[in-house]
């Protein structure tokens, strides 16, 4: 997906990915592309099982360590702990609420990619003691950001989709939310810079990546505000297509429950 203008260009350092200037300004054979073809990537953490960090796995990325951010269609890492590396910043374009319905015998088989936000699947139950049993679909609360390079490429689209299985995700999620939603007077959700961490959390069944979220502060140069603006509007009203999957071994049915299950914004 297409997200930068002239402008951006104008403004990129020399480098294997600043376009020389003696290539045409043209769509020559791009024509039978169009924004629905095209799926964007995914910022990913690193998990124990995951298939970037098993050799032999076709997905292995070398190098990876856990926590690590990545992005899942190119295998790219983002070192975001290392001492001295400031966290990854991004500018977000769109915010989305899923619900998707998971396979119980293999929760990365999707059922249902289309849930309804009040059907019975989103809906907590109680087991015969008494205790939260989680609803049958995930919810998947879904930024689609512009992530911002200090190596010179231009702003890079991904989504940040975050599942409502822990406390920590929920966390995340109501954390960016409200920073996109606060303030006065109001600003598009294009307007602000923010910035992500990987962090941990711990249940019974192990440890986990999850996000830490935090606000920098309003885009101060009018080239990137640009870029921007215009990226929410390319992205406005596109179906996002992305690999999505469901963690089981973040899930903490009793955790969640108490602090306001698969419910919120």
């Amino acid at each position: 997906m297409a997200t930068t203008d002239k402008e951006l260009e104008k403004t990129t350092p020399a480098g294997a990915l600043a376009r020389p200037s003696f290539i045409e300004d043209s769509t020559d054979g791009t024509e039978g592309i169009e924004r629905e073809d095209i799926k964007l990537p995914r910022l990913a953490i690193a998990q124990g099982l995951s298939p970037q960090m098993i050799p032999g796995e076709p997905a292995h990325i070398p190098g990876l360590v856990l926590f690590d951010f990545f992005n899942d269609l190119t295998g790219e890492k983002y070192r975001s702990l290392v001492p001295g590396v400031k966290p990854l910043q991004f500018v977000v374009g769109r915010r989305d609420v899923k619900f998707i319905e998971f396979d119980p015998n293999d929760r990365k088989v999707p059922i249902d990619l289309e849930v309804p936000r009040h059907d019975a699947r989103t809906k907590w139950g109680k087991d015969e003691n008494g205790k939260g049993t989680p609803p049958r679909a995930t919810k998947f609360v879904e930024f689609v950001v512009l992530l911002i390079h200090d190596d010179g490429r231009v702003p890079e689209p991904v989504v940040i989709s975050i599942q409502e299985t822990n406390k920590w995700n929920k966390k995340a999620h109501e954390r960016l939310s409200g920073f996109i939603k606060m303030g006065q007077p109001p600003s598009p959700i294009y307007a602000k810079i923010y910035s992500a961490t990987p962090s941990t959390g711990r249940n019974d069944k192990g440890t986990f990546g999850v996000f830490q979220m935090d606000q920098v502060g309003f885009i101060q140069d009018e080239t990137l505000y640009k870029v921007a603006k215009k990226f929410h509007g390319d992205i406005k009203e596109k179906k996002i297509d992305l690999n999505r999957e469901s963690d089981p071994d973040s899930f903490d049915p009793e955790e969640l429950e108490r602090t306001g299950g698969a419910g919120g914004m």
